[in-house]
């Protein structure tokens, strides 16, 4: 077991040192991935209504990310079944662990344990959410991301779309606001994998117009998943349209930064760079400003060896 961790450890490192981090500067790379996962955490934790509820959420996302079950039938066929409990159990804490500090540094203590529990129950299982039988979508004109991404978290919208009737019957915009957020956050999720090349060349456009068809794509996509919570906040909130508009736009230009970054560093799997940016952009939005044209410039380098 401990070779699988060591392995696991030196695929992260050479990820970190192919994203443009040698020597040292892997050390400081990590050291910034830290710092923007605690600052992170805390403006969820401190700004967001209802936070206790929300960041535990987000805790059991991420560890649900490891229980995809082609994954997880690699890990059977490759260690026996005591080795295999104690590396799943073992690699949900280390994901579930960081959530729980950060619970525990605002006194959430029992929803910091029931974090840790649901993270080691879920060691026991193979994908939540995971289904084998298809999910109709209407994404499936323009693949890949919200057809894939859909189909494997269908389940968390109808937590935004219950939390935004909660936030009606109890006349808190902040909270219907707060459904706004997770909508967008589950969207942001689509775009942190990269597709094949396959669904990269079959497109017939050079790399600006791809980049166009992707940004509508997530206008258009994007919005219509979180219709539903802003037509509802508009409907009892009308004098407070400007804000939820501004979240809108914000969700939107995030996506589109997460997007632009999947692609400026493509085909890697493991983005530092475009992540440590990425995560500076949520904590000060403006910064998204810069980073888009930047990400932009990257992409259309990227993707002129997969498209003419």
């Amino acid at each position: 077991m401990a070779f699988y961790f060591q392995l696991q450890f030196k695929r992260f490192l050479r990820h970190v040192a192919d994203a443009g981090f040698p020597g040292l500067q892997v050390f400081l790379a990590i050291t910034a991935l830290v710092f923007l996962f605690v600052g992170i955490s805390l403006f969820i934790l401190l700004q967001a209504p209802y936070a206790q509820y929300f960041y535990p959420l987000l805790a059991v996302t991420a560890v649900n990310s490891l229980s995809g079950k082609q994954r997880n039938d690699f890990l059977r066929l490759t260690f026996n079944a005591a080795k295999y409990k104690r590396i799943r159990l073992f690699e949900n804490a280390l994901v579930a662990v960081p959530f729980a500090a950060m619970l525990i540094t605002q006194q959430l203590y029992l929803m910091a344990a029931a974090t840790i529990a649901v993270a080691m129950v879920l060691s026991l299982v193979n994908g939540v959410g995971e289904f084998h039988w298809t999910v109709p979508t209407f994404f499936g004109k323009r693949p890949f991301e919200f057809t894939v991404g859909f189909r494997k978290t269908f389940w968390l919208l109808p937590l935004a779309y219950i939390l935004i009737a909660i936030a009606v019957q109890v006349d808190n915009f902040n909270l219907g606001m707060s459904a706004i957020v997770l909508v967008y956050i589950i969207c942001f999720s689509y775009y942190t994998n990269p597709e094949p090349s396959f669904y990269i060349w079959v497109f017939n456009k050079n790399p600006r117009q791809f980049i166009w068809l992707k940004v509508k794509t997530i206008i258009l996509y994007s919005t219509a998943l979180s219709l539903p919570v802003t037509v509802a906040l508009l409907s009892f909130y009308p004098e407070k349209v400007l804000i939820a508009i501004v979240f809108q736009l914000v969700g939107i230009l995030l996506i589109v930064a997460l997007m632009l970054s999947k692609y400026a560093y493509y085909p890697t799997d493991t983005n530092i760079t475009g992540g440590i940016l990425f995560g500076a952009c949520v904590l000060f939005p403006p910064l998204i400003l810069l980073v888009i044209p930047y990400f932009y410039v990257r992409s259309i380098e990227k993707l002129s060896a997969y498209l003419s």
